[in-house]
């Protein structure tokens, strides 16, 4: 049991700088600390801009905020605090070492000391900057990063006459800015239209879903065809999949022209790479907003079609009862997307604010970690394997910084979105989550949100939250940011 003690005592204790982080750092005094307190303390430190001295019987410490959220505590160690920890490292070392004629944990102390003046100066620093570190929370309050955190000393000099002066380092927690949603001016965004057209397309699309199927294997594409596509942006690094095995009819009235240029004459499994670009019958406002992207086609599959009648039938295979219902269920789902499609914009205006316009510092740790875990996920990705493998040096040096780049921004994002509900005391529930599409059609024309990590449900759980954190803020700030009207999508009767 002793050496049990010893060994959970040695590894809560704040370590030499030349040592590696620990996973096992126990939490210290200053998780007991109330919420409150800690925010006190941080104000604290905000409004004076300067270091804090604190004093208690068994020391001096001076506490500085650097950057990177590192703190620096600047202790003098008492005599009160540094000679109780001489004789704690000289029992430390006693059950430790046999002395001739006696038994382990019963040699004297002189004799100890006489024999192990190494190991004791050891285990006393050790002590020593366990003691401090603790004397200092409970004195500073000072959030620690979280339980991994390594806490690192440096002792200057140690006396049992004089003292001991000591430095204790570690990284403490973010502390993003308040945000004031009144100073974000967001810019209008027009709603796409929603005429009759559109509700006939989908109501087209849908119909694909219990069409009858038939692969051709004999010849390449013609037009007419319906063909299964894979469509990779290629301009993102690693190359990202827009969207898998989604049915395309190789027609001017359904496949963009520059995609439907690519296409003919390609063979089944086939893949090329083209740059989209707008229709020549685009408005010139369309034109000048399209923003052209190098992609890679795959032609997965070519096929021919039997589409079902639009019935009372193909009505009820949808989760409705009448013609009428898939209609009316069909265009309000289609402006559920135009909904999303304003506030995802929007969402993305609030986000480029809120980095320019706030900065703070950041933990490098928590930044690294990041990137580690972006890192390790795509290195199970056998097509970022394969992409990865045919790239030069400098080129993997480039991907590597822009998704740590990346890691940045989603650390600093959560952090500063996280303030926000805070401060806003917006609560966050199981209802907040999107529900799943009750219908056929709902499930059709209003898929879920991408679950990643399937095979770790903790880490899953961790997305959904840090995803409803921004989202939540994000539209909280919308709510009340200065805007333009936004104009109103057009609805056909």
């Amino acid at each position: 049991m002793e050496e049990e003690q010893k060994k959970t005592k040695e590894e809560a204790a704040p370590k030499k700088e030349s040592v590696k982080p620990r996973p096992d750092l126990l939490p210290h005094p200053v998780e007991k600390t109330s919420e409150e307190e800690a925010v006190g303390k941080q104000e604290e430190r905000e409004a004076e801009g300067k270091p804090l001295e604190y004093e208690s019987d068994a020391l001096r410490v001076r506490v500085a905020r650097k950057s990177g959220c590192l703190m620096e505590m600047t202790v003098h160690a008492k005599e009160s605090l540094v000679v109780p920890a001489h004789k704690k490292a000289i029992r430390a070392v006693s059950k430790q070492v046999s002395l001739p004629g006696f038994r382990k944990g019963k040699g004297p102390d002189d004799l100890i000391l006489k024999n192990y003046p190494k190991e004791i100066d050891k285990h006393w620093e050790q002590i020593l900057a366990d003691g401090a570190f603790k004397e200092c929370q409970k004195l500073a309050k000072i959030p620690i990063l979280d339980t991994s955190t390594e806490v690192k000393f440096k002792m200057d000099r140690r006396s049992l006459k004089g003292g001991a002066d000591l430095i204790l380092t570690f990284e403490t927690t973010p502390e993003p800015p308040a945000v004031d949603p009144k100073t974000l001016e967001l810019q209008a965004v027009d709603a796409p239209l929603l005429d009759e057209e559109k509700i006939a397309e989908a109501i087209h699309q849908v119909r694909f879903y219990f069409a009858t199927w038939k692969r051709v294997e004999d010849r390449t594409v013609c037009e007419g065809d319906y063909l299964l596509l894979d469509l990779d942006d290629l301009e993102t690094t690693p190359p990202s999949r827009v969207y898998s095995d989604i049915r395309f009819e190789v027609s001017d009235k359904r496949m963009a022209h520059w995609m439907k240029e690519l296409v003919l004459d390609m063979k089944t499994q086939e893949s090329k790479e083209g740059v989209s670009k707008p229709d020549p019958d685009a408005t010139e406002e369309e034109k000048k907003l399209f923003q052209p992207k190098r992609v890679r086609v795959t032609v997965k599959a070519i096929e021919e079609a039997e589409l079902p009648p639009v019935d009372d039938k193909l009505a009820m295979m949808l989760g409705v009862t009448t013609v009428a219902e898939i209609h009316s269920s069909v265009k309000q789902l289609l402006q559920k997307q135009i909904d999303d499609h304003v506030q995802k914009n929007l969402r993305e205006q609030i986000s480029a604010l809120l980095l320019s316009k706030h900065p703070f510092d950041l933990p490098p740790s928590l930044i690294e970690k990041e990137s580690r875990f972006r890192l390790e996920q795509l290195a199970k990705d056998p097509k970022f394997i394969q992409f990865w493998k045919v790239r030069s040096e400098k080129e993997r040096k480039e991907i590597i910084q822009e998704i740590y780049d990346q890691s940045e921004k989603a650390v600093r994002m959560f952090y500063l979105c996280r303030k926000i509900i805070i401060d806003a005391k917006i609560s966050i529930t199981s209802d907040d989550i999107p529900k799943p599409g009750s219908t056929p059609l709902e499930i059709l024309l209003q898929p879920s949100p991408e679950v990643h990590f399937k095979e770790s449900p903790e880490v899953g759980h961790a997305e959904t939250y840090s995803r409803l954190v921004m989202e939540k803020a994000e539209d909280y700030l919308i709510t009340h940011a200065t805007k333009t009207t936004q104009k109103e999508p057009v609805l056909d009767k």
